[in-house]
């Protein structure tokens, strides 16, 4: 072990990927949610979660808060235990899945702008 490496403070290098996961989860959790509240709100589209249905409508600033707090609890937690396969393979399927999320939410408005 060399002095000055991350190493040498108890910090092992996973390299780029587990963190890259983690904010692209953050990142693509928050343009959900954005879009959901601007698709709900014009009337393009209805929220499709009967748990978050009633909050996107009646009190969208609790929805955005509430939605950005649980999934970055949830991403953290992941991220913390990033070197156990099954946490690191639920950050690769969260991105995934926001991605194709994201990709809904995008085609849902070039079609109906």
């Amino acid at each position: 072990m060399s002095v000055g490496t991350f190493e040498s403070a108890g910090i092992r290098d996973e390299g780029f990927g587990p963190f890259l996961a983690a904010c692209l989860v953050v990142v693509l959790n928050q343009l959900d949610a954005s879009l959901t509240l601007l698709w709900v709100h014009t009337g393009i589209a209805v929220e499709a979660n009967l748990l978050w249905a009633t909050l996107v409508v009646s009190q969208p600033v609790m929805f955005m808060v509430l939605k950005l707090a649980i999934v970055s609890i949830g991403t953290g937690v992941l991220y913390a235990y990033r070197d156990r396969p099954l946490a690191y393979a639920g950050l690769l399927v969260s991105a995934g899945g926001y991605g194709a999320v994201s990709a809904w939410h995008l085609a849902i408005g070039s079609i109906s702008l």
